[in-house]
């Protein structure tokens, strides 16, 4: 087991690994698929469980959004949410 697997150094790595930079848009970072994984990860390891560590899948695209570009894009899928 790591000494210590979570924190947000080893978060930042793990997204980085992932094609999501440091410096993306916190909404973006913290609502990614690599995010979830991490969370994942981090429960299991705090559970001394086995885990099979999923294929790693870029997320290219996700740190170049500015915060008014990421605002339209929550406006688009809260619209899209609402109007199924």
């Amino acid at each position: 087991m790591e000494a210590n697997p979570g924190g947000n150094e080893a978060f930042n790595s793990f997204l980085k690994n992932r094609g999501i930079p440091k410096g993306t848009d916190i909404p973006l970072k913290y609502n990614s698929n690599a995010a979830s994984n991490f969370s994942d990860k981090i429960q299991t390891v705090s559970e001394n469980k086995h885990r099979i560590e999923p294929p790693i899948v870029k997320e290219y695209g996700l740190g170049i959004l500015s915060s008014a570009a990421s605002s339209v894009v929550q406006s688009a899928a809260n619209a899209v949410s609402k109007n199924p």
